[in-house]
């Protein structure tokens, strides 16, 4: 019993020690180093029928069959895997033999196809065949196989130059047949892979090159992007601090901070609304003034308006409208036994009721606002009028209400040395300081002695009355004739008003 089983044993063991051989070559060598190269031309399936047979002793036959064989030359590199043509006589021969079956890849090893020849309209006829044959794929890319002889001539095994009829070319997609060997491409969302076979999103070929983030696009394109704080360089796909690149696009100074790059402006210039570029304040919608604009050292933009407009309260706009203002001027008059007005000797500003505000027109026609003058503007009872005045009488009934305080306000506020107060003239030689009593006196052109006292009068403007007194200033205001033959003729302020006066009080006033 013993030897039986040895002998089985024995038996078993020769016959995989047979397939082996048979399979891998002479003495068990791998054949994809010990194989047969045929490189005949005319096994191209381009041919036609030449008369060549691969029968031992025949037009073209190999000296021995039955062992490994590698194609190679112009006559192509694989047997196909499709039927040439059902009609035959190509390949150089009567019937074309072809694999029924796929190519192995590398780590499928050897495997065993089925061999099926073509010829009179037949693809796989069963009266002409040839053995099936063993095929392996070789770590040089290249195929070898294991074939017999054929039933008899004339047959013959075909050949292909690789292309997409052989496992698709190995293309993961879409596969097209070159001259040269098969080109494989992608759909629009994807490329191909550094084995130029394979189609991947293109983040996964080496990440574009990026030096952060990649992100696919749906039309089969990436984009390098970068952390908070970082931006793209001129390359497309380097990450730096937001600074370093173009000056994070300010104009000016660039810093790096925590949300990224910071844009600062010199001291006379403002940031934009962009956050990027500096510019001067009066470059932003005008510095938001609604006329004159100028800027200033410090970097802001001071308003101002047409010399017929005043500067509104906010500093930025130049109300318009005045025209239906209702005014009341205030003016400063010699004083006279009667109630009438005296000589003018000093105009007031102009007060303006009707806008937002109290403002001031200067005789020049310029406008101030009057608070300006610190304490001018003291507070006033509000007064109810009747529901049955019409508008303009209850204008009228405001002006009397604050004009003549206004007036001796503005009076005490603007001459508060009385007439010692030195305002500035400009004449033909240039601008000059004069003391209000000079000015009254040159304005009077009388002698004035004894002195009179100046009157505030305030005049509600020919739409509400005429004009009344309101304030006596507490000077005596004295003027004295001075003349100087071939020289100089005028009117001095008596300061002393002592009736005496000189050209020395006029040089001193």
């Amino acid at each position: 019993m013993q030897m039986h089983l040895l002998g089985s044993s024995l038996l078993l063991v020769g016959a995989y020690l047979l397939s082996y051989c048979f399979v891998s070559g002479q003495q068990g060598r791998d054949p994809c180093s010990s194989y047969t190269v045929i490189k005949d031309a005319w096994r191209s399936v381009s041919n036609g029928f030449q008369g060549y047979c691969d029968q031992p002793g025949s037009k073209g036959a190999q000296p021995q069959y039955n062992k490994w064989f590698r194609f190679m030359g112009p006559g192509g590199t694989i047997m196909p895997e499709s039927c040439p043509t059902p009609k035959g006589d190509v390949c150089g021969t009567h019937v074309a033999f072809w694999i029924n079956g796929k190519h192995p890849t590398l780590a499928d090893g050897v495997v065993t196809r089925p061999v099926c020849g073509a010829y009179i309209g037949q693809c796989c006829r069963s009266d002409h065949t040839a053995p099936s044959a063993k095929i392996k794929m070789c770590p040089g890319g290249f195929y070898v196989y294991y074939l017999g002889q054929t039933s008899g001539c004339h047959l013959a095994y075909c050949t292909v130059t690789s292309s997409c009829s052989i496992r698709h070319g190995d293309c993961s997609h879409a596969c097209t047949d070159t001259a040269a060997s098969p080109l494989c491409s992608c759909p629009l969302n994807l490329v191909l892979d550094s084995d130029n076979k394979t189609c991947v999103k293109p983040c996964k070929v080496n990440n574009i090159n990026c030096s952060h983030t990649c992100t696919n696009t749906q039309d089969g394109k990436a984009v390098c992007t970068c952390p908070s704080g970082m931006a793209l360089k001129s390359d497309e796909k380097t990450c730096a601090m937001q600074c370093s690149v173009n000056n994070g696009g300010c104009s000016h100074k660039c810093v790096n901070g925590k949300n990224g790059a910071q844009c600062l402006c010199p001291e006379s210039m403002v940031l934009a609304p962009n956050k990027t570029t500096c510019v001067k304040p009066c470059d932003l919608n005008n510095g938001d003034c609604s006329h004159i604009c100028q800027n200033t050292e410090d970097g802001k933009a001071v308003c101002s308006c047409p010399p017929e407009l005043p500067l509104g309260l906010d500093e930025k706009t130049c109300p318009q409208g005045f025209a239906d203002a209702y005014r009341c001027g205030c003016s400063i008059h010699v004083e006279t036994p009667h109630t009438r007005k005296g000589s003018l000797l000093f105009n007031l500003p102009t007060l303006l009721y009707g806008y937002h505000d109290l403002w001031a027109e200067d005789v020049n026609g310029t406008f101030q606002v009057l608070d300006q003058y610190p304490n001018f503007r003291p507070k006033m009872m509000q007064k109810r009028f009747k529901k049955d005045i019409d508008e303009q009488e209850r204008n009228c009934l405001k002006i009397y209400r604050r004009c003549p305080q206004d007036c001796e306000n503005m009076a005490k506020a603007v001459i508060d040395d009385g007439l010692s107060t030195v305002f500035t003239v400009k004449g033909t030689s240039g601008s000059k300081t004069i003391p209000l009593g000079q000015i009254m006196c040159e304005r009077l052109l009388a002698p004035l002695h004894p002195g009179r006292r100046p009157i505030v009068f305030f005049d509600p403007g020919p739409k509400c009355g005429r004009p009344i007194s309101t304030h006596f200033l507490q000077d005596v205001l004295c003027c004295g004739h001075l003349r100087i033959p071939n020289l100089l003729e005028t009117y001095v302020w008596n300061k002393k008003c002592d009736g005496q006066v000189s050209i020395k009080d006029l040089i001193a006033g």
